[in-house]
C-alpha cells in the first residue's frame, strides 16, 4: 500500500484505486477516482475538478460557477471548515462541522448538503446567521 499526495488529478486518476480529498487537514470526500471525478458531491471536490485546465472549452450550458472568493470573515469554531467559501452554505453549516457519511456504497462525503452531478444548488437558508459579505 502506498500513500500518494498530489494536486495532479490525472496522476491520481491513473495510479489510485481510492482517493481522499482533504481540506484543512480533514477528509471531505472519499471514493474511487471514477466516483469522485464523475459524481463529486462536496463543493471543494467540485472546485478542484473545475480548476483542471481543459483543451476544449465546455459547452455554455455545462459551465459551473467558480467560487474563488477569499473568506470575508473568520471561520466560526465548530462550523464546517469550507462554509466560508461554499456557494451552497446554509445555517446548518455554521452550526456544526459535518461528519464523513456514506452517500453511496464506497462514496463518503463530509457535507450537510452534498450535491449530485448536475443537481441544482439548494437555496440559501441562513436562518439567524448573518449573510456573508460579497468580496
Amino acid at each position: 500500500t502506498y500513500l500518494l499526495i498530489s494536486h495532479d488529478l490525472a496522476v491520481v486518476d491513473h495510479l489510485c484505486a481510492e482517493v481522499a480529498v482533504v481540506f484543512q487537514g480533514r477528509i471531505v470526500e472519499r471514493g474511487t477516482p471514477q466516483m469522485l471525478f464523475r459524481n463529486a458531491a462536496h463543493p471543494y471536490t467540485r472546485a478542484l475538478l473545475d480548476a483542471v485546465p481543459r483543451m476544449e472549452p465546455r459547452a455554455e450550458g455545462d459551465q459551473r460557477k467558480r467560487t474563488h472568493a477569499v473568506a470575508p470573515r473568520p471561520q466560526l469554531p465548530g462550523a464546517c471548515p469550507y462554509a466560508h467559501r461554499c456557494p451552497h452554505a446554509q445555517a446548518a453549516c455554521d452550526a456544526a462541522r459535518p461528519e464523513l457519511q456514506a452517500l453511496a456504497p464506497g462514496h463518503l462525503v463530509a457535507c450537510h448538503f452534498p450535491q449530485s452531478a448536475g443537481a441544482a444548488a439548494p437555496q440559501a437558508d441562513r436562518g439567524n446567521v448573518p449573510a456573508r459579505a460579497a468580496s
